[in-house]
């Protein structure tokens, strides 16, 4: 019978050390997209009652052109939008 060695036991943490590294990686990109889709609905709902388009079909395009088009008519850059949660 064989006996493990510490190198051996080292060489042979290697992958699960690897696999564990995989694993969060994953759970942290998941996490991130989550993240991001909770906020963009959070920003559409903002848009939407700030027109009063609450319960209309597709009311957050009609949000979103219609701040498009508030922002030309005030001569706004195109930045005014990403700005406006701030």
């Amino acid at each position: 019978m064989m006996r493990w060695t510490p190198s051996m036991i080292r060489l042979a943490s290697y992958p699960v050390k690897a696999l564990f590294s995989f694993f969060k990686w994953v759970h942290d990109g998941i996490k991130e997209a989550i993240e991001f889709e909770i906020q963009q609905r959070q920003y559409y709902d903002q848009l939407i009652k700030r027109y009063g388009l609450e319960g209309q079909r597709g009311d957050w395009a009609k949000a979103l052109s219609m701040l498009e088009k508030e922002a030309q008519e005030k001569g706004l850059p195109s930045s005014y939008l990403d700005r406006f949660l701030e």
